[in-house]
């Protein structure tokens, strides 16, 4: 009986040990985020498997974190005034114009676009931290960005 007993320990906290970094990377994402700067947005995407991430800051308030969705640049900037990010994606040379564009902001929820001072669109993915969003949600809502810049090159831009 206290063989069986000692094995069924054993077994049990081998499992634990499988379940933990699982439930670590759980909570992590449940953590509230009330703020973030670029090196911590930078840090956060790494983590989700983005790569050749930059971080610019041309000023205390403002970072600017650059990457690539489909070989296209895009950045998403961190606003530390006013606690939100901002990915925002724009091209030039396009055959876009602002019915394409008032379409585009009646048909989409999450994202907005607008016509530049050069004519040229721009597509932005607005998330505002201030009032605290989980890591996961800033995950999944950098996530929406590779899609959302296809849909928007697709519906726009062509």
């Amino acid at each position: 009986m206290s063989r069986l007993r000692t094995q069924g320990t054993v077994l049990a906290f081998g499992l634990l040990l499988l379940v933990c970094p699982a439930l670590s990377a759980a909570a992590d994402d449940d953590t509230v985020i009330k703020a973030l700067d670029g090196d911590a947005l930078k840090e956060l995407l790494e983590e989700e498997g983005f790569k050749g991430i930059t971080v610019d800051k041309p000023d205390k308030d403002v970072h600017i974190v650059a990457m690539k969705f489909d070989g296209k640049r895009a950045v998403v900037i961190c606003n530390l005034n006013s606690g939100d990010i901002t990915g925002r994606f724009a091209i030039a040379g396009t055959n876009a114009n602002q019915r394409k564009i008032n379409q585009w902001n009646e048909s989409k929820k999450f994202f907005k676009a607008h016509l530049d001072k050069d004519g040229d669109p721009v597509f932005e993915h607005i998330l505002v931290l201030k009032y605290g969003v989980t890591r996961k949600t800033v995950k999944e809502h950098i996530s929406l960005m590779d899609p959302g810049i296809k849909a928007f090159i697709k519906e726009v831009c062509d």
